[in-house]
């Protein structure tokens, strides 16, 4: 499936475009040490070409279970999987744009702002290893 080809598993997550200048991460840090409240990760959202394939491929692959599943009259459809703590929002839009050869390359995907990829920790990497050849790339 071509989504597995894009999920980067076992990396660093990362939100690009949310520090875009110098001055906005000294803003950010000076912020962050008043905060007085817990926060974790409460999901990931991707667009997906087909959310019939996305599903199984994440439960066969990683293991999640799916949740819940709607649609709106516009005809998008979405899906919310978990495992775990960790949950992925999917979406599925007629008419949708695949993704550009441009973003597809690592290299050249950090030329364009926005999430780059997402990660799952494992507490063993060699039992895990062997979905490298299944389309995820894993990292040490």
């Amino acid at each position: 499936m071509k989504l597995a080809k894009h999920v980067t598993a076992f990396a660093v997550l990362a939100f690009v475009g949310l520090f875009a200048t110098p001055a906005s991460l000294e803003t950010v840090v000076a912020q962050s040490s008043n905060v007085d409240f817990d926060i974790t990760l409460d999901h990931v959202a991707l667009s997906v070409p087909d959310i019939g394939q996305s599903i199984a491929w994440y439960q066969k692959m990683f293991g999640f279970k799916e949740v819940r599943r709607g649609g709106q009259p516009n005809g998008m459809q979405t899906a919310l999987i978990q495992r775990g703590d960790i949950s992925i929002e999917l979406f599925q839009l007629p008419g949708a744009s695949p993704l550009p050869e441009s973003r597809r390359n690592p290299s050249e995907d950090f030329r364009t702002h926005g999430l780059k990829h997402f990660a799952f920790r494992v507490s063993d990497i060699r039992a895990v290893l062997p979905i490298a050849d299944q389309g995820c790339e894993s990292s040490l």
